[in-house]
């Protein structure tokens, strides 16, 4: 199928609302022609009429609704749900100030808990829904803190900027391994809007792991992307990949890793391209923290409509309680 697609023929609408799911905003991406791209939108499109449980999350936005107060609440519930259940122990709530190191050490118990993407462990295969939708919610709420932190130390700097970014997964969604042969699509540089390739594995990449200088995560854990899923990201603020290659090189070479070398994988795989259809970023942003929940996501070809998606309201956490 993927030599069937042209992916220069391709865009990507989503449709955004609040919680009365009302569709009031739309963003539109023009698919890229990469190697990548014409697999992803055979996920994609594959996945959507299949309507596999759908999990947006929108990370950073420091103007919404959400705060760190709730986030950190939401994050002790899921605590508290495995520490019950009585099979593993998590000590460390959130009791004081956020700090990465605190998220690395509550990243690295999710890791421990689930497994690989490869490789479950048998305490999730053994656990009821809520105790994996709790495990879930250890990794969703620190990295939803680490994007609050981030964004409020870029607004610091700059009042007009924030480090703001949408994720989406789809659970358990059809995928493929990607190859040596597209280790080329790779690259640090990305711009306001890009649709990027969704890391839908157990871990960190290595480049994840310089940006949070993590000394707790353990080798098995640090896996460079290498599943295709129909799932995306998309960054909403611009990534000069010259700087974060410097930032990058010393914590690589201090665990002996050559920064240069393909197989990290360091960096995103851009999918499409924003459209700004005369909008600024600034507008951009604006409406995204009022509208965060994705009620249609539509696949275009030539301009007409092909695959059509009404989203549910997003979950809260997996499984379990809707927002």
């Amino acid at each position: 199928m993927s030599n069937q697609i042209n992916p220069q023929d391709y865009q990507v609408v989503l449709s955004f609302a609040k919680s009365d799911l009302k569709p009031q905003y739309q963003l539109k991406f023009n698919v890229k022609n990469n190697s990548v791209t014409p697999l992803w939108l055979k996920y994609l499109m594959t996945t959507l009429k299949f309507n596999y449980l759908f999990k947006p999350r929108f990370m950073g936005f420091i103007d919404s609704d959400r705060n760190p107060q709730f986030i950190t609440k939401k994050l002790n519930e899921c605590i508290d749900v495995i520490n019950y259940d009585g099979r593993y122990h998590i000590p460390e709530k959130l009791v004081g100030p956020f700090t990465q190191e605190y998220s690395n050490i509550i990243h690295h118990h999710f890791e421990l808990l689930i497994g690989t993407i490869w490789q479950q462990t048998d305490y999730w295969h053994q656990s009821s829904n809520e105790v994996k939708s709790a495990v879930c919610g250890l990794n969703d709420y620190v990295h939803e803190l680490e994007a609050w932190e981030r964004s409020e130390l870029a607004r610091a700097q700059d009042p007009k900027r924030t480090i703001a970014y949408l994720l989406t997964e789809f659970f358990e969604a059809p995928g493929m391994m990607l190859g040596s042969e597209f280790e080329n699509e790779f690259s640090l540089d990305t711009e306001f809007g890009d649709m990027l390739l969704h890391y839908g594995q157990i871990g960190k990449t290595w480049l994840e792991v310089c940006i949070d200088r993590d000394a707790d995560i353990f080798d098995p854990a640090i896996q460079p992307l290498v599943r295709l899923t129909g799932a995306f990201n998309i960054n909403f603020f611009s990534v000069n990949g010259e700087s974060l290659q410097k930032e990058a090189d010393e914590h690589l070479k201090s665990l002996g890793k050559d920064p240069r070398a393909p197989d990290l994988r360091l960096g995103q795989v851009c999918l499409a391209k924003l459209d700004l259809q005369g909008q600024s970023e600034q507008d951009i942003i604006k409406a995204l923290h009022q509208y965060q929940e994705i009620v249609k996501i539509e696949v275009l070809k030539d301009q007409q409509v092909i695959v059509s998606q009404q989203m549910p309201a997003k979950l809260e956490r997996y499984f379990m309680t809707r927002k």
